[in-house]
């Protein structure tokens, strides 16, 4: 295990073949400081496995959070390489280390991360389910998709998507989106600043649905790298939802992928529950595909009471929502 520089990072880890896009330095820079972060490799030479992680400072204590590991080859990646990896992180030097991870899930990434002395937390904030769309292939969809998608055509909508937005389309997006959060309750606030960042990466996308008269209906960001891409962010305004101009971004977002020969398309994580995010989950499980499981959350904390002390500071004072 080494800790490298950003450039060397970049550069090393950059014919892998998963790059998740919460492992990219765009998104990272996107969301916290870039002085906060740090970047590892399990052999800088000849790396097989690294990761970037962002420090957290609270009571006196520090933290790392390492949201997923970038792999050379995801179908093949050694137990062995895993757990010494996994094991080096956590001598790092940090008391608390927090690993959330959207790696397909396989039973020997669970068994090098036990082996390393890795644990489950005490509570979970995010879901291990999504769904995978096969982009090979025609796409299927249940009856009130085909209803809405139909709805949708016959409004004369327009879809566009750029990889370089302007400075008053990432405007227009953050607003938009602050709206849908303080509808709908949801915390994960975006920033002009932290989109900018994310688009210095042409591997994001931002997409909108647009009236005849120009009005700015739905949008979405995306990423896609090589044969993989994921669902990142999504708003519908209130004339959006009369329109049905969600389910044309999807339709949309698949066509465009699959004709740059993207083989396949993972949804986001998938909620579903007891309340109104389980809307959410029916319509994105309108879209057939294959449901995937992801490697999620795990922890390794230098005594027993600092994993009690993590869940208190989740609970109470970062005020995650248990899943």
């Amino acid at each position: 295990m080494e800790e490298v520089s950003k450039e060397i990072f970049a550069e090393k880890i950059i014919d892998f073949e998963w790059i998740p896009f919460t492992q990219t330095i765009a998104y990272c820079h996107s969301i916290v400081a870039p002085d906060t972060l740090h970047y590892f490799l399990n052999d800088s030479a000849q790396p097989q496995i690294g990761c970037v992680g962002y420090v957290r400072r609270k009571a006196g204590l520090k933290m790392l959070c390492v949201y997923g590991e970038c792999l050379k080859q995801i179908q093949s990646a050694d137990r062995k390489q895993l757990t010494a990896f996994y094991q080096s992180l956590k001598e790092t030097g940090y008391d608390i280390y927090e690993l959330n991870s959207s790696t397909p899930y396989h039973y020997d990434r669970e068994i090098a991360l036990r082996r390393a002395g890795w644990l489950r937390p005490i509570g979970s904030y995010s879901t291990t389910l999504s769904k995978s769309i096969n982009l090979c292939q025609q796409i299927t969809y249940d009856k009130s998709w085909k209803r809405n998608l139909q709805k949708a055509h016959s409004e004369d909508l327009t879809f566009s998507v750029t990889a370089h937005p302007s400075s008053e389309q990432i405007t227009n997006y953050v607003k938009h989106h602050r709206e849908l959060l303080q509808r709908k309750h949801f915390g994960g606030e975006l920033t002009i600043a932290g989109l900018a960042e994310l688009f210095n990466d042409s591997d994001f996308r931002l997409c909108t649905i647009t009236t005849p008269q120009g009005e700015e209906v739905s949008g979405g960001i995306f990423y896609a790298r090589k044969n993989n891409a994921a669902f990142m962010y999504s708003y519908t305004t209130a004339r959006g939802r009369e329109l049905s101009a969600s389910y044309m971004l999807y339709e949309c977002i698949f066509r465009t992928l699959a004709e740059e020969g993207v083989a396949s398309f993972d949804i986001g994580r998938l909620s579903p529950a007891a309340h109104n995010k389980d809307n959410l989950f029916l319509f994105k499980d309108g879209i057939d595909g294959d449901y995937v499981q992801y490697v999620g959350e795990w922890e390794w904390c230098r005594n027993g009471r600092l994993s009690a002390l993590l869940y208190f500071l989740k609970n109470n004072i970062w005020k995650r929502v248990r899943v």
